[in-house]
């Protein structure tokens, strides 16, 4: 509004200049969302691996905290044996859409316990597949990746 006032006092060229520019060309805009589309192309995949690592990541946690619980069980039964998630108080420890927790083997003295990945993270992370846990610690996966990439 400032500049309309003042618009009589500029050199003709500065006037034709500030009447003629008013919003954005079409050229401009296109260039704009070209480049809103191609970073957004290249966060997603960097988006996606984060995700299902942070996934991971959740039902590492949860594997701990049942490995917790068995040993808590195996102090007050002296065995492993008829453990089950819900005496534990562990049925929805995991996120039931990524991870479900197994007890795959329990008996006198072992268990044997797994993060197994379910629905869109078991597609996306078939390089490590299931998380697996054992009464000594040991830790294993059954995809094809590496104990420290997934572990």
């Amino acid at each position: 509004m400032k500049f309309n006032l003042l618009l009589p006092l500029l050199p003709q060229k500065a006037r034709e200049e500030r009447v003629t520019q008013q919003g954005f060309h079409l050229i401009e805009i296109l260039i704009t969302l070209v480049i809103v589309f191609i970073l957004t192309t290249m966060s997603l995949p960097i988006y996606s691996h984060y995700m299902v690592s942070t996934r991971r990541l959740a039902a590492k946690t949860a594997l701990s905290t049942l490995s917790i619980a068995m040993e808590r069980y195996h102090f007050l039964h002296d065995s492993y044996e008829n453990a089950t998630l819900e005496q534990l108080h562990l049925q929805n420890t995991a996120n039931t859409q990524d991870y479900q927790l197994q007890i795959q083997r329990a008996n006198q003295q072992t268990y044997q316990i797994a993060a197994i990945p379910q629905n869109n993270q078991a597609q996306k992370d078939q390089h490590c597949g299931a998380l697996i846990l054992n009464e000594k610690g040991e830790r294993s996966i059954t995809g094809s990746g590496t104990h420290e990439e997934c572990w």
